[in-house]
């Protein structure tokens, strides 16, 4: 998670998790220079928070790995939710496919062109970004992302309960 406040950035350290979040699991960086011991403490997906902001007006943006959204965004391209809330709140999502050893800087610049057009992106196998004016509203987001994957997993898929796919 972080939130964009004037010139500061305030991310999440790696491997925190939002329910045993603590005061030194909050990583101030600065807009101009950070030293290195900084930059590796914080989260791993710190260049894809900063190509989001670069590239939108979020204040707020959360990286998740819902378990459906992951799940619909390795087999489709796009994720229609099935779901009035979702239609609202999403409308249709992007599935953005990554090659496994595309550099940080790319993928980075890859998330936040996509996010320009869209507030919440899944990345495929891997999971999803979500941006807002407030971290409530990136979290309200994912929620209904998962709900909606949910939903669109089992109206496309009903019955299966395995994850093989014909091709």
């Amino acid at each position: 998670m972080s939130v964009r406040r004037g010139t500061t950035l305030y991310i999440t350290a790696k491997a925190s998790m939002l329910g045993n979040l603590m005061p030194h699991d909050i990583i101030a960086l600065s807009h101009r220079e950070n030293t290195p011991a900084l930059l590796r403490k914080a989260s791993s997906e710190t260049s894809v928070h900063k190509a989001i902001y670069v590239n939108t007006d979020a204040r707020a943006v959360i990286h998740a790995h819902p378990p459906y959204g992951i799940l619909v965004s390795m087999i489709h391209d796009i994720l229609v939710p099935p779901d009035l809330e979702g239609s609202y709140l999403l409308g249709k999502v992007p599935v953005v496919k990554l090659q496994n050893n595309i550099d940080l800087k790319e993928k980075a610049h890859i998330i936040g062109t996509v996010m320009k057009e869209h507030t919440v992106v899944l990345i495929s196998g891997h999971g999803s970004f979500a941006r807002g004016q407030k971290l409530e509203e990136a979290y309200m987001l994912t929620t209904s992302l998962e709900l909606s994957a949910f939903l669109f997993y089992h109206t496309v898929h009903p019955g299966k309960t395995d994850c093989t796919f014909a091709t």
